[in-house]
């Protein structure tokens, strides 16, 4: 069959829609089969249809061919979501090429009649039709009178009858299919409404920044117990359930989600936000560094969900590789990165010689990092190198004095130097200055201050009463 051939002879319908619009098409073939009372006067296309959509081998591009050429009527659907895609004005604008290539090759002679301005595709049918949307916020080649609103009682009627005409239906159906309308139409409609009502959020600017600042909101008024609620609403929000689920929304709403629970001690799921976060980012290194931290602290927490030791292990080291692949100098010129890896050679490998020459060479690096020092110290301690160790808080102590810097972990460093050096005046001090910070610092916080100052009376034998002490001072913060 000719390509002039194929539109006239054919009595094929193509909708042209994206893959979350199929409730859309759904309704549109269910409303002309109800409409003739047949599956096959009209032989209704479209690519997620299970019956007429691309079979297992079909090459997706020549399928679409094949429906634009053979088709006498495209509906085109347009929603807010199609705006988004390329294949709305290829299909388009495929299916308008088509018809005015068909008509051409039926009559090659330039057509300047009337006939032919009221009918400038021949008979064939091409039509927009737009759903939640306004005729303005639609493409300029699909607005003008090709373009009717699908939620439309009156404009849907006409739009059926025209193509039962451009179909050439037997006149004594035509009739019968008069008498159909109406009931065709109360079904049609709350289907269509309803699938707008159930369209997933558009991801855009907009629409994330709204949930960041829910999620934000959520983090000022300290209720993040409610994350878990939180986290599956935006995830029904933006339709990321079910088929959909491993699917990433924004890179930005999965890394503070990720961020939040990681801060909450709930790794499995910082795990699983900051996973997404990295299929949005593949690249991006501050994703990276806090999923290989959630990774390290699931499985050094013990926890169930972490799953076998030796598969947890490998994921670390796959992330650790990851960075260093795209940035070599990452563990040397940049603190974060450095303890992190540091970490994983004390914790996980259980190499605390090579975690001490990673934090040497990035302090060397960073000389102003008093919390590469604080972990070069504690590291030497463990080594049991005590004297080092002290030659190292000392450090530490310089670069806070120097940088004059007033934060909770200036003052938790500079306050476990203190005490490692012997000078509970100046480590009582130190954290007097926490908790008499506003806003008050966090329980989290807290509480991995207090397990650093154990950690570290443990190793220089401070005395238990002093311990109490500057633990007491500390609680006051609460």
């Amino acid at each position: 069959m000719t390509m002039a051939q194929a539109g006239a002879a054919g009595n094929v319908l193509f909708i042209s829609h994206n893959a979350a619009d199929r409730p859309f098409a759904l309704a549109l073939q269910s409303a002309i089969r109800e409409l003739i009372d047949s599956d096959t006067l009209i032989d209704v296309r479209y690519s997620t249809s299970d019956e007429a959509g691309p079979q297992g081998g079909d090459e997706w591009r020549e399928w679409i061919y094949r429906q634009v050429v053979e088709a006498r009527t495209a509906l085109i659907v347009v929603t807010p979501h199609a705006l988004g895609k390329p294949w709305l004005l290829w299909e388009a604008g495929a299916c308008w090429g088509a018809a005015l290539a068909q008509k051409a090759a039926r009559d090659p002679a330039v057509d300047t009649s009337e006939d032919h301005q009221a009918d400038p595709l021949g008979g064939r049918l091409n039509v927009s039709i737009a759903f939640g949307l306004a005729e303005t916020d639609c493409p300029d080649p699909l607005r003008g009178d090709q373009i009717i609103q699908g939620a439309n009682p009156e404009r849907i009627r006409q739009l059926l009858q025209r193509i039962l005409q451009a179909h050439d239906i037997p006149s004594r159906l035509l009739i019968k299919a008069g008498e159909r309308m109406q009931g065709v139409l109360e079904r049609y409609l709350p289907k269509v409404r309803e699938a707008m009502l159930q369209a997933p959020s558009l991801v855009n600017e907009a629409n994330v920044q709204d949930w960041l600042s829910r999620l934000d909101m959520l983090a000022r008024s300290d209720r993040l117990s409610e994350l878990g609620g939180f986290q599956r609403w935006m995830t029904l929000a933006f339709g990321r359930d079910a088929d959909a689920g491993g699917v990433p929304i924004d890179v930005r709403l999965h890394r503070r989600l990720g961020e939040l629970h990681l801060g909450q001690r709930q790794y499995a799921q910082a795990v699983e936000q900051l996973t997404l976060a990295r299929w949005a980012a593949p690249r991006d290194i501050y994703v990276l560094r806090p999923l290989a931290e959630a990774a390290m602290k699931r499985l050094l927490a013990g926890r169930e969900d972490a799953g076998d030791d030796a598969s947890s292990r490998q994921q670390i080291e796959s992330l650790l590789a990851a960075i260093a692949e795209l940035d070599d100098r990452a563990f040397v010129a940049n603190p974060d990165a450095a303890a992190l890896y540091g970490k994983y050679l004390r914790r996980v490998a259980g190499d605390r010689e090579a975690a001490v020459r990673v934090y040497g060479a990035a302090l060397q690096a960073n000389e102003d990092s008093y919390y590469l020092a604080d972990l070069l110290a504690q590291t030497r301690l463990e080594l049991g190198l005590k004297d080092e160790a002290l030659a190292t808080y000392r450090q530490a102590l310089a670069i806070i004095e120097r940088l004059g810097e007033n934060n909770e972990w200036s003052h938790a460093t500079a306050a476990t130097a203190q005490l490692a050096l012997g000078n509970l005046g100046g480590a009582r001090e130190r954290l007097a200055a926490i908790a008499a910070m506003e806003p008050v610092p966090s329980a989290s916080t807290i509480e991995a201050v207090s397990q650093g100052l154990r950690d570290v009376a443990a190793r220089v034998g401070a005395p238990p009463d002093a311990l109490d002490e500057l633990l007491g001072v500390l609680r006051q913060a609460s």
